[in-house]
């Protein structure tokens, strides 16, 4: 009887620990997954930045060519 609940004790603390590794890798993948998410952002916004920049400057000089037009 005592033998049958360590040795359920033992199994539940193996499968607790095995659970433990699999969340802790999982956690550091989710970490790392996170950072390179950040950076693609901040690439992106940097993109979208000197994209609407430029679109500004066309503008900019198409109204100024409108205007000599007239």
């Amino acid at each position: 009887m005592a033998s049958d609940i360590l040795k359920n004790l033992e199994d539940r603390a193996t499968e607790l620990a095995y659970r433990y590794e699999q969340l802790r890798k999982s956690h550091t993948r989710l970490q790392s997954d996170h950072l390179n998410l950040l950076e693609e952002k901040d690439r992106l916004l940097e993109h979208n930045r000197l994209a609407r920049d430029k679109i500004e400057g066309m503008i900019g000089r198409l109204k100024t060519m409108e205007k000599g037009n007239d």
